[in-house]
Order: C-alpha cells, then sequence, then structure tokens
C-alpha cells in the first residue's frame, strides 16, 4: 500500500507517513536530536549546497520551509495523498480529483500560507 507521501529525487523514490520521516530522509536521521542553532546551521549548509551555480533562493525558518524550497527549486518532487493534510491543507482540494497531489505545483502557494500563519 502506498504511504501518505511519494519522494522522488533523481532516480530513486521513497515513501514516508509524516513530515519527520520525511525530515531524517532529506535532511538528517538524527536532525530532531539537534540544538535549535544546530538544525539552522543544516538547513543553512544544505540550502547553500542546492543553490550552488543556480539561483535558487531557499527560505529557511525550519525544515518546512526548507523542504518547501526543495520543491520550488525542483530538486525534489513530492506527491501527497490527496486524503492527508501534511503540505495539501494550506490549498483547495475540492477540485482534485487524482489519488496523489504533486506538492511542487502548489510549492509556492504553501509556502506563503506557512510563512504567513
Amino acid at each position: 500500500m502506498l504511504k501518505k507521501l511519494i519522494v522522488i529525487e533523481d532516480d530513486e523514490e521513497f515513501q514516508c507517513n509524516s513530515v519527520k520521516e520525511l525530515v531524517e530522509k532529506l535532511i538528517d536521521k538524527d536532525y530532531y536530536k539537534y540544538t535549535a542553532e544546530e538544525k539552522y546551521n543544516k538547513l543553512n549548509m544544505l540550502a547553500l549546497a542546492n543553490s550552488l551555480g543556480n539561483d535558487n533562493e531557499f527560505i529557511i525558518k525550519n525544515e518546512i520551509t526548507y523542504i518547501l524550497s526543495l520543491l520550488m527549486a525542483n530538486k525534489i518532487v513530492l506527491l501527497e495523498n490527496r486524503n492527508t493534510n501534511i503540505f495539501t491543507r494550506y490549498i483547495d482540494k475540492s477540485n482534485i480529483k487524482n489519488n496523489y497531489i504533486i506538492v511542487n505545483k502548489f510549492a509556492k502557494e504553501i509556502l506563503q500560507k506557512y510563512v504567513n500563519k
């Protein structure tokens, strides 16, 4: 059975059911053991590495904004089950008929609503 989130990165794919699992796969398996300063430094280091040679800008408020920035930079593709509200809680899903939503298509809108909440 497919999980709530499906991530495609380069030629690899993985699935997870929570933001915690996603963060541990994309950022660091020990991320939630870090201090606030260590988390911030880790996110900044990864953002810098992902923006080298590009004009991609990363918004680093926390792990959610980092992941949404990855989506906007098309570094990964994130699919979310339509019936979950992990990232897609910030968008209108009433006209979406597919079982999975490509979160990248809404990343900028989600990021704006998330930061302004």
